[in-house]
């Protein structure tokens, strides 16, 4: 599928405001669409849920503060006009497998389907440190995590399809090195020796744009038509000012980031567009967008070789997916 006609996809802060509001009626549509955002308490994620909420969607926040995500929730709740609209949440620390388990578990016991699933949790840290089960933090975290919490969601997003799985990445993904993340995938030493803040980072944006090539190959060959009713997306929102970069150069960042960067409220608007716009339905394959522009992602990601490699790494760590 082509990317979006340039009247429609925009990165503009103004078009970006029409497309919600020229489509108000139609994204209303998906009132009754479940979706479930990943990080949702802060940043992209709670922008992210504001939007959705004003849609009408039912919304589930997974995320590791229970406490704050439910004063989120009210906050969200008391400014909107909208008294029909759903949020619930589940907790979820992407860091801890067993967590991710028992998130998908959750979900799953309520009977309900899921429309969307938006993978936008992340960290950026200054320091190596491990994961519960004893890996890389930011790969853990950014890509194992979520690579586990979609395969076990994979079977409600097939039941309640047309669905979406809407990876956020980055454009720092084109600085990995696909060589050296598989390594330091594979060697928790090596990846402890060499850690570098921005190399990292880079590296498990990287991993988010091989899983979700991955994902969408395997997901329309084991279609039962001619392509899968899961589309699969990796979305850079653009260079935003959040809490993610606290942990590299504090309020550095904050100061640089009000001329700089952009606002988390505008581009989480890149993330709800291509989590329940219908002007994407059908989308075939993996596209990796800048917002709402189709791009091409570093040349080796299209690579099966290197897809497959992660993949079956990926599975090895979280225990194997016969689920």
């Amino acid at each position: 599928m082509s990317a979006p006609s340039p009247s429609v996809a925009t990165s503009s802060s103004s078009s970006a405001t029409t497309i919600m509001m020229t489509h108000k009626e139609r994204l209303n549509f998906f009132g009754n669409k479940v979706v479930m955002v990943t990080g949702a308490s802060e940043g992209l994620g709670l922008h992210c849920v504001q939007h959705l909420f004003e849609m009408g969607c039912h919304i589930i926040l997974a995320c590791r503060s229970q406490s704050k995500t439910l004063r989120v929730m009210e906050n969200i709740r008391s400014k909107s006009s909208n008294k029909y609209a759903m949020m619930e949440f589940l907790p979820l620390d992407l860091s801890d497998l067993n967590s991710v388990r028992n998130c998908a578990k959750l979900f799953l016991e309520k009977g309900i389907p899921l429309h969307a699933l938006v993978c936008n949790a992340g960290v950026w840290l200054n320091d190596y440190c491990e994961t519960k089960q004893g890996l890389e933090m930011t790969y853990g975290v950014n890509h194992l995590g979520h690579f586990l919490l979609v395969n076990l969601l994979l079977g409600k997003l097939k039941e309640s399809a047309p669905s979406r799985v809407v990876i956020v990445s980055s454009m720092a993904h084109k600085y990995g090195n696909i060589t050296q993340l598989l390594n330091w995938a594979k060697s928790k030493d090596e990846a402890k020796q060499q850690f570098s803040t921005q190399q990292t980072y880079s590296n498990s944006k990287l991993a988010n744009v091989l899983f979700a090539y991955g994902l969408a190959r395997r997901l329309n060959e084991n279609a039962q038509k001619p392509q899968s009713d899961v589309s699969v997306v990796a979305v850079h929102p653009g260079v935003v000012n959040t809490k993610l970069f606290d942990n590299l150069w504090g309020g550095f960042v904050s100061v640089l980031g009000s001329l700089f960067f952009e606002s988390p409220e505008h581009a989480s608007l890149a993330l709800v567009y291509h989590a329940v716009h219908p002007q994407i339905a059908g989308l075939t394959g993996m596209k990796y967008f800048s917002q709402w522009k189709e791009q091409q992602s570093l040349k080796e990601t299209y690579e099966q070789k290197y897809q497959d490699e992660l993949w079956e790494i990926s599975t090895q760590q979280v225990g194997g997916l016969n689920m």
